[in-house]
């Protein structure tokens, strides 16, 4: 039995270091399938299986996965309470990118009714519910859970990005501006923290704080293509030209079917009267727009 368990934790090992080398890959897939056969009845196995087939799109399958593990434990009543919440919030957000918000509201409805009877609601499932309340354009409901979250557990980062997003939605400039300095201090890597924080902190006309942020956002990731559309809509606006269409060029290699890329670049040409530059990349756009 040992020689057993050592061997999955070497394969579920051996598979989380292939994800984050190779995301998305068929390397780590091949391992996390490999370690369930070792051991079918593996739950941590059958997690992590779930959670790469769901990050390949995969949705109908990692619900169908996530509905094996909650059925084995309660077949073998092996699972606690807070392992088949969390199971089944990890399902909910499954419905949730399957396009099944029904069934992905009335779980997290349900989960979060009965934590709150047995005072152990958490941080993560009021964001999930949250996110879902968002999705369903239910603004107040959705304010109401963001910021639950944070009283429920203040050092939960995510629970802090989210409720930043939903500040950024409403315009609310100086609230999503606390909530990502409250992320970045918890979670220091956290490179859409930073992008966000310098979005809202533009709007605030604060411009050399936000192109630190997006200096910082790329410090983290030098390929992070709306980083540098942002810093360079920053230089832009600085009036540092040469970086402006240096960055904004750089990111238009990274993004290049994003409109939003192209549309900077058009901008910044016809800031500077250059037509003909600004009609190529116009050109460019609308070839884009035409095939969507």
């Amino acid at each position: 039995m040992y020689i057993l368990i050592a061997c999955l934790v070497a394969q579920i090992s051996k598979a989380d270091i292939l994800e984050d080398l190779y995301p998305l890959q068929r390397a780590p897939m091949a391992c996390y399938s490999r370690a369930l056969m070792l051991h079918t009845g593996s739950q941590l196995a059958r997690l992590k299986h779930a959670l790469a087939v769901a990050k390949r799109g995969f949705m109908d399958a990692a619900i169908k996965e996530l509905r094996a593990a909650r059925a084995t434990c309660e077949e073998r009543g092996s699972a606690n309470a807070t392992e088949k919440t969390m199971i089944e919030e990890l399902g909910a957000m499954f419905m949730i990118e399957a396009a099944m918000p029904v069934a992905a509201s009335l779980t997290l409805d349900r989960l979060v009714a009965s934590n709150d009877k047995a005072d152990g609601l958490s941080a993560s499932l009021l964001t999930a519910r949250g996110v879902m309340h968002q999705l369903q354009h239910d603004a107040a409901a959705a304010r109401a859970d963001f910021a639950r979250a944070v009283r429920a557990d203040p050092s939960d980062a995510d629970a802090h990005y989210n409720l930043g997003c939903f500040r950024m939605q409403e315009m609310d400039w100086r609230g999503a501006v606390q909530s990502f300095t409250k992320t970045i201090s918890l979670l220091p890597k956290q490179k859409y923290a930073y992008l966000n924080r310098g979005v809202s902190l533009y709007q605030m006309h604060r411009v050399e704080e936000a192109l630190r942020d997006f200096n910082s956002a790329l410090a983290l990731d030098p390929e992070f293509g709306q980083a540098l559309l942002n810093r360079g809509v920053m230089h832009q606006v600085a009036g540092r030209h040469s970086e402006a269409e240096q960055d904004l060029s750089s990111a238009l290699e990274l993004m290049q079917g994003s409109k939003e890329a192209w549309q900077g670049r058009v901008n910044f040409y016809q800031s500077l009267g250059r037509k003909d530059d600004a009609l190529r990349d116009h050109a460019h756009l609308v070839a884009i727009a035409d095939s969507d």
